[in-house]
């Protein structure tokens, strides 16, 4: 066992290493419970050390459980109750979603208290957050009211949000907020010529297909419209008014935008045409506007026995002008000027006299042959309107009632139309022996049939391609069956102008069922062709 002074030495020796060792557990991480056995020997050897934690204790005989905050939860809040009673924070969820109700991510949400005089505070990281993908943010808050709003964060003025006086309390911790479109409106006044204020006027806004009357003040209001494109529309004839400009306006409307829009009405001035001398014959007056009103333009009225026509219109400067039938020897002089002022009677007089010149000739083709049924219009320097004629079998027409000045005439078949409005011929009056010379027609006619040993009817019809002369033309023709044998059929078509035209039987373009015709000036009038229908076993048909 040794002397003494050995025994002592050694138990120093390990209360020393028991020393160093938790010298070092301490420098470690620290301690919340430790227990030292102050006896020697196995009784040092069995000291029990307990450690957790990770804050450091400064000296091992002073340590002490660390205060900590526990977070504990009060109903439906979770409540920091390390804090104390001034400075609790209470876990606030907001909650962002669209007018469909659909979560909104990226918005910007901010809560300041209610009370300008609050005197406690709240961090700015602490009230100040933005949305996730399921359009929630969490804030931090005292309890009391908060005033909590949204914003979109970028450039989209489009939208904009309700903001929320929210009491926060343990048991009103989650709120929504609404992300709403921002209305534009329109607000519309009709006046008439005097600033007068017009009542019952109707208005439309498209496409919402929306609808107001004006008031007494003659005001109405189109109120929470949608952001973007809409066409507001008046009812442009009121009880003897007209609207002066534009009926329709069309508006790119942005949020919050105001438009103030203004129709202007005017009351209806009256027109009195009379001509003179009293025609003895039944005419009708024309009245046009120069300048495009959008009603009351005036139109078409028949002279009354006594020689007058009354129209009522909107404000504005019209060319009137009496129309004579083609036979009349009466013409007018050239359009007369009116002009109407609002709530006022116009009256104007047009003047015609009695032409005595006669235009007579006939219509012939390239060929020299008389045309029947030939349409003649002759245009003069005096006369507003033309005149017409139609050519005899014998391709004779007289014209009467024309004036001593210089003439136009055009010509052209009834059935076949050139498109051109040039005149044939240029005379510097009337003259007794005019030639009018206009493009021959021509016909082609032909036979189709089925192949050998097929023996289905033949059911469609033969079609006529022109490229060049009538600018991509086409035509069909009837296809008569023969009576004893249905598989041959015949066809024919007139009035045909010269040129090359693709003749085909039928819509499949098969090379056996179509040709080629080339019609010359010099040809024959007639010009045969023999086609062959597809098999029927191979079109399903005809």
């Amino acid at each position: 066992m040794g002397d003494p002074a050995t025994r002592r030495l050694g138990a120093a020796v390990l209360l020393l290493a028991i020393a160093v060792a938790v010298a070092a557990i301490l420098a470690r991480g620290g301690a919340d419970v430790i227990a030292v056995g102050e006896g020697s020997g196995e009784a040092a050897r069995s000291a029990a050390v307990r450690t957790s934690g990770s804050k450091p204790v400064a000296e091992a005989r002073a340590a002490r459980p660390v205060e900590r905050t526990v977070e504990e939860s009060r109903g439906d809040a979770t409540v920091a109750s390390g804090e104390s009673e001034a400075g609790r924070r209470l876990e606030v969820v907001v909650t962002v979603r669209n007018e469909a109700g659909v979560a909104v991510e990226g918005i910007d949400v901010v809560a300041e208290p209610a009370d300008p005089n609050e005197p406690r505070t709240v961090s700015r990281r602490d009230r100040k957050g933005t949305t996730d993908r399921q359009g929630v943010c969490r804030l931090r808050l005292f309890d009391g009211p908060f005033r909590i709003g949204a914003n979109r964060r970028g450039t989209d003025e489009g939208l904009t949000a309700e903001s929320v006086i929210a009491t926060v309390a343990p048991d009103a911790i989650e709120w929504t907020i609404v992300l709403r479109r921002k209305a534009a409106s329109l607000h519309v006044v009709c006046v008439d010529d005097r600033d007068l204020p017009m009542a019952e006027v109707e208005l439309h806004v498209l496409p919402d297909d929306l609808r107001a009357d004006t008031g007494p003040d003659g005001r109405a209001s189109f109120e929470a419209l949608p952001v973007g494109r809409h066409r507001l529309f008046v009812v442009g004839r009121k009880d003897g008014y007209v609207v002066e400009s534009e009926h329709d306006r069309t508006f790119d409307l942005v949020a919050g935008q105001r438009e103030l829009v203004r129709f202007r009405y005017a009351r209806r001035g009256r027109l009195e045409v009379r001509v003179e001398p009293a025609p003895p014959e039944p005419i009708r007056v024309r009245v046009r506007a120069r300048e495009r009103v959008w009603t009351g333009r005036g139109g078409y009225r028949p002279i009354s026995a006594s020689g007058v026509a009354t129209f009522d219109v909107a404000p504005g400067t019209y060319d009137v002008e009496a129309l004579f039938p083609s036979t009349s020897p009466l013409s007018p002089l050239r359009p007369v000027e009116a002009v109407v002022r609002a709530g006022e009677r116009t009256s104007v007089v047009v003047p015609v006299r009695a032409y005595d010149g006669v235009l007579a000739g006939r219509v012939v083709d390239t060929r020299g042959r008389p045309v029947a049924e030939a349409d003649v219009e002759v245009r003069s320097a005096g006369s507003g309107a033309p005149k017409r004629a139609s050519t005899a079998e014998d391709g004779t027409f007289e014209i009467r009632g024309l004036p001593d000045l210089a003439l136009e005439l055009r010509a052209e078949h009834r059935a076949v139309s050139t498109g051109s409005d040039e005149p044939l011929l240029r005379l510097d009056g009337p003259a007794l022996d005019v030639e009018l010379r206009i493009p021959s027609l021509y016909r082609i006619e032909g036979t189709v049939r089925r192949p050998p040993r097929d023996t289905a009817p033949l059911d469609d019809r033969v079609y006529f391609w022109n490229e060049a002369v009538y600018g991509r033309w086409w035509d069909d023709a009837k296809l008569v069956l023969d009576a004893s044998d249905p598989t041959r059929g015949t066809f024919s078509h007139p009035n045909l102008l010269a040129g090359t035209y693709l003749v085909r039987y039928g819509v499949i373009d098969d090379p056996s069922a179509t040709t080629t015709v080339t019609i010359a000036e010099d040809g024959p009038d007639v010009t045969r062709v023999a086609l062959t229908a597809p098999s029927s076993m191979e079109t399903g048909g005809g």
